[in-house]
């Protein structure tokens, strides 16, 4: 099997949706050397893009931003195009709002705490897969890559 054509077919499609457009484009350019990532500073924009083909093995998206916030997002996936959920990460420096603390109770996509560690969402994307329908999540005897959040709980690591 030639090599390069295996480098090739190992890239993921990574979308990246920030609120601040450096910050999201230089996540993408980050992510780019491995996958093919684009960077979004509009939710609404990314949305479209995100329902379009070949689908993308992960969506990285800011919680909290300003005019369509991840949970804008998060609805808006799930009234639009539900298969895409599993497919979903979110980041955040801190839910502080009462509807930001009660969405990341009740998710049960990944959320990754920001500042975003590379290695984490590596990982995550790693297992990631745009043909699957389950979520890129560690198995329970795994140790996680990226804890989703349970019940009571306001960040990762708690």
């Amino acid at each position: 099997v030639d090599e390069g054509a295996k480098a090739v077919s190992a890239r993921k499609r990574v979308m990246v949706i920030a609120a601040d457009p450096g910050v999201g484009r230089a996540r993408a350019r980050t992510l780019s050397k491995e996958h093919d990532a684009e960077a979004f500073n509009d939710g609404r924009d990314a949305l479209t893009r995100a329902e379009q083909d070949p689908p993308f093995n992960l969506i990285l998206c800011d919680l909290m931003m300003p005019s369509f916030s991840g949970m804008d997002f998060h609805e808006a996936i799930l009234g639009q195009s539900p298969a895409l959920l599993p497919r979903v990460a979110y980041m955040s420096g801190g839910a502080f709002t009462p509807s930001a603390q009660s969405f990341v109770a009740e998710i049960k996509s990944p959320l990754i705490e920001k500042p975003c560690d590379i290695d984490r969402i590596n990982g995550l994307i790693s297992k990631a897969d745009a043909s699957d329908n389950e979520p890129p999540r560690a198995t329970p005897t795994q140790t996680p890559i990226v804890e989703g959040l349970g019940k009571g709980k306001t960040k990762a690591s708690d």
